[in-house]
């Protein structure tokens, strides 16, 4: 019986290939090296730059501080609606960020999680902001109500300052 244990297995005919393999020819196109040649210069281009940080004028211990003091707000939209407090995330508004970047964390409104991105078209703020501004009102109106509730006055032009947290809280945490 053929393959049986004491048998010796036959060969096949395959070999291992020795040179690589290329599209069309049997051999790879091989670019000729000379030396003491003049070499090509590589392709510059110009150095790219990086956008520059904006600068923290205040701590994060305030910025902490802050949100805390809005979160305990809870939702803006639903007290608007005397719909009751509700807890809230942080929404940081888009009107005062640049393409991709987060605002700054003065810049926040507390939303629940059904006004924020949970409720659907129209309900949610994640689901389409234009449907939301018209039936809850501007990022920018509701952060001025945000602001108002907390203490602040403020006018609507100050919401634009990069050194906006310099300006609620010039003299940093209040003692208790």
């Amino acid at each position: 019986m053929a393959g049986s244990r004491g048998a010796p297995l036959k060969r096949s005919g395959f070999k291992p290939r020795t040179a690589p393999m290329a599209r069309g020819n049997t051999q790879l196109a091989r670019s000729s090296f000379k030396p003491g040649g003049t070499a090509k210069p590589r392709k510059t281009s110009p150095p790219k730059v990086k956008a520059t940080p904006r600068p923290r004028i205040v701590t994060s211990a305030v910025e902490e501080y802050h949100r805390d003091r809005v979160a305990q707000l809870g939702c803006v939209v639903c007290r608007n609606l005397r719909l009751g407090k509700s807890p809230a995330e942080l929404h940081h508004a888009r009107t005062y960020a640049g393409g991709g970047q987060k605002s700054s964390e003065f810049h926040v409104l507390p939303i629940c999680p059904n006004h924020h991105r949970l409720g659907g078209a129209g309900v949610a703020l994640h689901a389409g902001r234009q449907t939301w501004a018209k039936l809850y009102g501007t990022e920018e109106s509701l952060l001025l109500q945000v602001l108002h509730a907390l203490g602040f006055e403020i006018e609507p032009d100050d919401l634009w300052r990069p050194d906006l947290g310099a300006i609620l809280y010039p003299t940093g945490i209040p003692l208790k």
